[in-house]
């Protein structure tokens, strides 16, 4: 299913003419339309390049077009596991870990791959075509975003509240501000309004490599400016669209890292953690393995 997917997101666009055969259809519009949806209602450039943000040798890129991780599974060998235990990726023979692949119909509610119903990538009632984390096509929740089906929620679906091996909290000492969810909302200001940003879901405020750009949780291979103003690399899909200026104090640590939101974007108006930021504790781990 995913080179079916690539055929028209990747950096060509639709090449087949007959594909996009409306009046006016181009590689990057082929339905000529206004190249927005109901729910954000904001205009992309045009058919998002999926395929280059999977490309294996990003900074960032979910395991799609092949294995992220190759050697060992610090996240699936963690007390608690990082991973939900009780999924396994399409196709796959072992449930999901730190070295599986996956595929768009795990996440995207694709063809006869979609979890239930077979609703297809023609349309969906959740926003994005994505799926829930228990694989149903409903409007997710902030409890129940598709990340939750890989990523054990009762670890990362409260940055406040939430412990990482009952240790540390994802975000030390965050508060219930720092998790805001306001998909199913119409409009870009109703989605960014009180530290929100435009795509509704919590995860991207913080994981979307890069400020701006749709699809950033696709993967991704920039660069950024963080708040000491030093180049960063992209990695670990930071930054997201709220935590723009993230200052990782090297990535390997589990200790060193600091938030930092600085409300100036239209993408999102998060302003927790301004000037001087936040500290934050992570699951320390190499870049590679």
């Amino acid at each position: 299913m995913d080179n079916f997917c690539f055929a028209c997101h990747d950096n060509n666009g639709v090449n087949n003419t007959t594909v996009r055969s409306i009046t006016g259809g181009t590689a990057t519009n082929p339905f000529n339309d206004t190249l927005k949806n109901s729910y954000d209602q904001v205009t992309r450039p045009g058919v998002i390049d999926v395929k280059t943000q999977f490309t294996t040798t990003n900074y960032s890129h979910h395991a799609v077009s092949g294995q992220k991780y190759t050697s060992s599974t610090p996240l699936f060998s963690a007390s608690p596991n990082r991973f939900v235990s009780t999924f396994t990726p399409l196709g796959g023979s072992v449930s999901i870990r730190d070295t599986s692949t996956i595929h768009c119909g795990d996440c995207h509610t694709s063809g006869k791959w979609a979890t239930s119903g077979g609703i297809g990538a023609h349309g969906s009632t959740n926003e994005y075509m994505l799926q829930t984390a228990s694989g149903t096509d409903t409007t997710h929740t902030s409890t129940d975003y598709v990340c939750f089906k890989c990523h054990v929620g009762s670890i990362y679906n409260d940055l406040g509240g939430k412990t990482l091996g009952g240790t540390a909290a994802h975000i030390t000492g965050g508060n219930g501000s720092d998790y805001t969810h306001t998909a199913g909302t119409t409009g870009l200001s109703a989605r960014t309004n009180g530290d929100g940003h435009i795509t509704g879901m919590t995860c991207s405020g913080c994981h979307n490599c890069g400020q701006t750009g749709w699809g950033g949780i696709h993967g991704g291979n920039a660069s950024y400016t963080d708040g000491n103003n030093t180049s960063q690399q992209t990695r670990r899909f930071m930054p997201g669209m709220g935590n723009s200026k993230y200052i990782p104090g090297g990535w390997t640590s589990g200790t060193g890292a600091t938030c930092y939101t600085l409300n100036n974007s239209s993408w999102s108006t998060c302003n927790q953690h301004p000037s001087g930021g936040k500290s934050v504790t992570r699951t320390p781990r190499a870049i590679t393995y």
